[in-house]
């Protein structure tokens, strides 16, 4: 969570919360089962609880949810008491948003509960009406739209709950309907700044929402591997302020362009040291840096300073074979097949070493290929047989780890001499002799008769 006052509070997986400054320093810790100066009354806590969100009122108190239940603290996290709930047990909680006077809760097996904000009052939280409609009581995200409408990521799906109408839609995935929800597991959701919603999902990549059909039922874009995702499960979604959608996974980040679509993933290559993140765990700082925390540590974005990889590379052949058999020389601009030679194969390599398995590359011989042959850095190599005599341009690309293809191509020269009754002489000495030869039985027929 990003304090009023600059600090970064963390949840912790097993001991509390540390509160960071923006150097880097931790100022304080937070032990949810007990802080100097006060003591945690709920019966049966945790010597160690787990912290899974945190949000932070406009008069500064930070509620803290954990395994433990639901927690307040003042802006300095010295005062600390837990919050009483109606039932027995306090749930377990997930997630915590707020919105306006009230705090949505999120719990872990209970579904979805609300508390009022209101100043001085010793409220608990409470069961808004008709959740108990919820498909599933395990909310593992949640979100407002303008509208009001809260959108709870659950793993059976998508549930939108109208507080006003007090009406749920469940939103699921339809293995014969491409524009239905890719996966039922929702691990994130986003609301745009021009109100289109972005969903996350564990195995399905991303889906934005684009309408609605004649039924009235959710239509969906989805965005996996193919479009450019690093992997198919997204942990959380963050807004930059440029606009740029930031995406963290269990294999980097994806940067999703809101006006093309376009994808970039970020690895550790581009300086993300961690490369696997958590789910809920992420926040857009009032300094435009976007906070993720992940399996080892937590990584900090400035989408402002972060560039795009335009290195172009230069290409390079770097294995030539004729007939199978291994080139001695490279070839710089030309390759001569000698009669009776009629394959080879070319081994060619981008120059861009900071992630060479994002590498791409394409092959193209002219004479032979109508279009370009893709192909990536697992199988380098441009292969032709059977050729027949005569010249040809092989033409070789590569791109760097981001996509960007070499400014100029590699082309090199192939000639394939023919086997002497394969040469223009050898035909035309056929052709002289097939003359001759029906020259001579005309005659000798004219003879006969």
């Amino acid at each position: 969570m990003a304090a009023a006052d600059g600090q970064l509070w963390v949840g912790l997986a097993d001991n509390g919360v540390d509160v960071i400054d923006p150097m880097g320093t931790r100022t304080a810790h937070i032990d949810i089962s007990h802080v100097a100066g006060a003591s945690v009354t709920a019966p049966g806590l945790s010597a160690k609880a787990a912290v899974s969100s945190m949000v932070q009122t406009p008069d500064r108190d930070v509620y803290i949810g954990a395994r433990d239940g639901l927690f307040r603290a003042d802006g300095n996290g010295r005062q600390l008491r837990h919050i009483a709930w109606s039932t027995k047990r306090s749930p377990s909680i997930n997630v915590l948003l707020l919105g306006g006077d009230r705090l949505w809760i999120g719990a872990r097996t209970e579904g979805l509960w609300s508390l009022a904000l209101s100043p001085g009052a010793d409220a608990m939280p409470v069961r808004p009406p008709g959740t108990e409609a919820l498909a599933q009581e395990r909310v593992v995200a949640l979100q407002q739209d303008t509208g009001g409408r809260l959108w709870l990521g659950t793993p059976t799906g998508l549930d939108i709950y109208d507080p006003e109408t007090r009406r749920i839609e469940h939103v699921t995935s339809s293995a014969t309907d491409d524009q239905s929800l890719s996966n039922d597991f929702v691990s994130s959701i986003l609301v745009y700044h021009d109100h289109r919603v972005w969903v996350g999902t564990l195995g399905g990549g991303l889906n934005l929402v684009s309408g609605r059909d004649a039924q009235g039922h959710l239509r969906f874009r989805r965005f996996g591997v193919p479009e450019g995702l690093p992997t198919p499960d997204i942990g959380t979604l963050l807004q930059g302020s440029d606009g740029a959608i930031w995406a963290s996974t269990d294999g980097g980040f994806a940067v999703i362009d809101p006006a093309t679509f376009a994808i970039r993933k970020v690895e550790r290559a581009d300086g993300a040291a961690i490369t696997s993140y958590w789910i809920n765990s992420g926040v857009l700082t009032d300094h435009d840096e976007l906070v993720f925390g992940g399996a080892g540590g937590i990584t900090v974005v400035r989408p402002r300073l972060y560039r795009s990889w335009d290195f172009h590379p230069p290409i390079v052949i770097t294995e030539t074979r004729v007939q199978g058999r291994l080139v001695a020389e490279r070839p710089r601009d030309a390759l001569t097949l000698r009669p009776g030679e009629n394959g080879f194969a070319i081994e060619f390599a981008a120059l861009d070493f900071s992630a060479p398995d994002r590498n791409r590359y394409q092959y193209r011989l002219n004479g032979v290929d109508e279009t370009w042959n893709d192909t990536d850095a697992t199988k380098r190599v441009a292969s032709y047989t059977n050729l027949s005599p005569g010249h040809y341009e092989l033409h070789l690309r590569g791109s760097n780890r981001d996509g960007v293809w070499s400014a100029n191509d590699v082309v090199l020269a192939v000639h394939v001499r023919p086997l002497w009754w394969q040469t223009w002489w050898a035909h035309l000495a056929e052709a002289l002799a097939a003359l001759l030869a029906v020259a001579a039985i005309v005659r000798f027929r004219t003879r006969a008769l």
